[in-house]
């Protein structure tokens, strides 16, 4: 099956996100999931699975009918009413004008619609039917990106020369607004409102030079991240901040969030990566990067019943990366008594060598004056549990939820 799931993927690139489950590695994964033979096809988020023929075609013709997005049908009398009130943030359409039924049934209206989801409105407009609409755009045919402008009241229209849905839509991301390029005064405010107890977090990129593929993952990740504030700082110009904050790779996007804490992604720059790291990074406020000088800070409160979990890892190494969400998710269920740090011991080379850190991940509770190395597998049932069979006095338990 595996050259037909590859042919699958490449089809139904940015339309559907597709990933594989090797179920001797993960195993426990594949039990919660029920799967018993192999290989077993699945489709999330209904959990439902696929029994079909397993070819591209037909695996791609399934997962077509199963996608849930909206193409509005667009007639000349609704035109003047629906232009005002597209179902997006940036009030703009992505237009395909069609001469044919064949032409204005096409799948790849439904992929554009799919990889643009909440960026744009997507409509077909059959000018065969719709000629007088299709008149006032110019065109009998072609693809065309309609957004209102104050100065001109009928709009402005750009017309898409691309091919295939995906040429499409990067066309698309290109006419779209820009990220806002944060100043020092503007960041510092940021941070200072978070430490003030801002709820609402931030999603930095730090990058230097050209960033047009991050630029458009960024206009993806300002409509996947709603409730979040999204922006970009220009390290060639605010130096000082990103040396401040140990930003030694470009690009990279960080959550800053409430509290005045922060964390780095180090996964894959892809938007749904980013969105899914800033949306855990978000949740677990009590999740924070540690510098040295923190570090040591850290210690002097643990003396003060300041409860912490610190981990010391790298990110070239694997388990250390599959730890990182584990704590995040762990974190959300001890409680607001138990405080989890990070730190990177490529950038901190000096600390973990005066700790003696010696493998990576070695994660460390520190309770008043003790210190407890964590041994236990890095998922966050475990790590929980490690601290409840540590922490077994009511003072610190009874704040915290039992039931992971």
């Amino acid at each position: 099956m595996a050259p037909e799931w590859r042919k699958m993927a490449w089809e139904l690139d940015g339309v559907v996100r597709i990933g594989a489950v090797n179920c001797v590695d993960e195993w426990n994964l594949c039990n919660m999931e029920h799967i018993a033979s192999y290989p077993t096809l699945k489709i999330y988020p209904s959990g439902e699975s696929y029994n079909g023929i397993q070819k591209a075609k037909q695996m791609v013709n399934y997962l077509m009918d199963k996608l849930e997005v909206e193409v509005t049908t667009i007639c000349a009398d609704d035109w003047d009413s629906l232009k005002h009130k597209p179902s997006t943030k940036h009030k703009a359409w992505l237009l395909f004008l069609c001469d044919s039924w064949e032409a204005c049934q096409h799948d790849d209206h439904i992929k554009v619609a799919a990889i643009l989801e909440g960026l744009v409105s997507v409509g077909v407009v059959d000018c065969i039917k719709q000629m007088s609409l299709c008149n006032r755009f110019g065109s009998q045919h072609g693809t065309l990106y309609w957004e209102p402008i104050e100065q001109n009241p009928h709009g402005v229209t750009q017309i898409i020369t691309s091919n295939g849905p995906k040429d499409i839509s990067k066309e698309v991301l290109y006419l779209l607004p820009d990220v806002n390029n944060l100043e020092e005064e503007e960041f510092e405010d940021m941070r200072t409102q978070l430490l003030l107890g801002s709820t609402t977090p931030w999603l930095i990129l730090f990058y230097v030079g050209s960033t047009v593929k991050e630029d458009l993952e960024l206009k993806k990740l300002s409509v996947l991240l709603f409730n979040m504030h999204v922006g970009k700082v220009n390290c060639a110009k605010l130096l000082s901040i990103c040396l401040d904050l140990n930003v030694n790779r470009y690009p990279l996007f960080a959550v800053f969030k409430q509290g005045g804490g922060y964390e780095i992604h180090h996964g894959k720059e892809s938007a749904h990566d980013v969105a899914n790291f800033a949306k855990e990074s978000a949740a677990a406020i009590n999740v924070r990067i540690l510098t040295p000088k923190e570090y040591y800070l850290v210690r002097n409160q643990v003396k003060f019943n300041h409860l912490w979990i610190i981990d010391f890892f790298a990110p070239w190494c694997p388990p250390c990366l599959r730890l990182l969400p584990e704590l995040r998710k762990a974190s959300r269920h001890l409680g607001a008594n138990v405080n989890i740090g990070t730190i990177d011991c490529t950038v901190h080379s000096e600390l973990c060598r005066q700790l003696s850190i010696q493998s990576y991940p070695t994660t460390i509770l520190y309770n008043h004056t003790d210190e407890h190395l964590f041994y236990g597998d890095h998922k966050a049932n475990n790590i929980v549990e490690f601290v409840y069979d540590i922490l077994n006095y009511t003072g610190w338990t009874h704040s915290c939820k039992k039931k992971y």
